[in-house]
């Protein structure tokens, strides 16, 4: 699946060497290192020591801050502005109160003509969400606040549109207006 999300987010044009880009929950970098070997000035945010460790391993240069984005954007890339942001498999962990907030802090932190791109578990439709949910049973994690891809494309605020990737996931890409 990262390998189909690289080439989404590369595929536009967008993501290309020296073009500035922030990943929001980076976890071990497997997704942005990639990005960074290809050139991207990246910085990258999570809330974990650890995980940090481990991406400043895979990117020895790259620009890597502690941030708990249930608390918001972090504050200290309050000045900073990015050619693209990206998220996989961490804006779940916010409700969709908090991720209304959080995406509108972010967008303001685009340069002109970027986007933001999230990568999680989503479906088109909140009906789909809900069925994927029964069909998984036990083993959905109740817990996550999963995206249902309208509740962000009927959005006044934001240019959203929505690109399904596998049974499961998708890719939510987020643009000023």
């Amino acid at each position: 699946y990262n390998r189909q999300l690289l080439e989404f987010f590369t595929s536009n044009g967008l993501l290309h060497p020296g073009c500035s880009v922030l990943d929001i929950g980076c976890g071990t970098a497997v997704l942005t290192s990639r990005l960074y070997a290809d050139g991207l000035d990246v910085t990258a945010a999570d809330f974990s020591d650890r995980m940090l460790e481990i991406a400043r391993e895979k990117m020895p240069k790259a620009h890597l801050v502690r941030a708990d984005i249930s608390q918001g954007f972090p504050a200290v890339l309050a000045e900073e502005k990015f050619d693209a942001i990206l998220s996989t498999y961490a804006l779940h962990h916010l409700t969709d109160e908090q991720k209304a907030l959080f995406l509108l802090e972010c967008l303001k932190h685009l340069n002109p003509g970027g986007a933001m791109w999230i990568g999680d578990v989503m479906r088109a439709k909140r009906q789909e969400l809900d069925a994927l949910a029964e069909s998984c049973g036990e083993s959905w994690d109740a817990d996550e606040c999963y995206f249902a891809a309208e509740d962000w494309i009927n959005r006044k605020d934001m240019d959203a549109s929505f690109a399904p990737q596998s049974v499961c996931a998708g890719v939510l890409t987020l643009k000023n207006i």
